[in-house]
């Protein structure tokens, strides 16, 4: 239940931001009322998700998915690029206690400029951990 809970909260948040585009800065009321209505929507989902469960794990597995759901959305719906560096607001947080290939430890908070680059770094640095234990 807490991961189809913490899914449809996801989407919901995602539909939001894709209306919170047609809304042109909340400037026409009929997507400036969706925005209000898949907010509204997903923070009861996330809410009743959160029932029993850590408020950070909750928050972190909605993000997750979100971001999943977001960039799926942005490229069908506003064919807008996936690339990585069109995402300069995503970072990834690395919760594992698992050397990359390299042998630099990726665990611990990552703070993002959002000009930066450190999202690519990170990025290329979990592509190439899954590359190497395939």
């Amino acid at each position: 239940m807490f991961t189809t809970l913490t899914g449809l909260a996801a989407l919901s948040f995602s539909i939001g931001g894709y209306f919170m585009k047609l809304s042109a800065g909340l400037t026409r009321l009929r997507p400036t009322v969706m925005v209000v209505v898949f907010f509204s929507i997903g923070t009861v989902l996330q809410t009743v998700a959160m029932r029993g469960e850590q408020m950070a794990i909750t928050y972190i597995v909605v993000l997750g998915f979100e971001a999943i759901s977001a960039l799926a959305l942005s490229m069908i719906l506003l064919h807008e690029s996936g690339s990585l560096p069109s995402s300069q607001g995503g970072c990834i947080y690395i919760g594992r206690n698992r050397p990359s290939p390299n042998g630099k430890d990726l665990t611990g908070p990552c703070e993002i400029n959002v000009g930066s680059r450190c999202h690519e770094v990170i990025f290329r640095k979990v592509l190439s951990g899954v590359e190497s234990s395939t």
